[in-house]
């Protein structure tokens, strides 16, 4: 059955070097691996906003421009209140 063809000896030769070579790789994308799927199944929500102190106009303008596709505009909230 001539379907396959046999692959020469001097390339299925294994080293030293290629062995560290590959543990470091697999090590390497395992690693990511985990690390990119835990970034990508944590969520963080960080909200602030702070303002300068302006006695001459106590009158700020806030402009949001914040689309989300899935957030029905009743539950949309915001909350201001004052430290001062």
């Amino acid at each position: 059955n001539m379907m396959y063809q046999t692959v020469p000896a001097d390339i299925t030769e294994t080293s030293m070097r290629g062995r560290i070579l590959s543990v470091i790789a697999m090590v390497s994308m395992s690693t990511l691996f985990v690390f990119e799927t835990k970034a990508y199944f944590s969520t963080t929500l960080e909200t602030g906003l702070t303002l300068n102190n302006n006695d001459e106009d106590p009158r700020i303008q806030l402009n949001f421009d914040i689309t989300m596709m899935d957030l029905p505009c009743e539950q949309a909230t915001v909350d201001v209140y004052s430290t001062a």
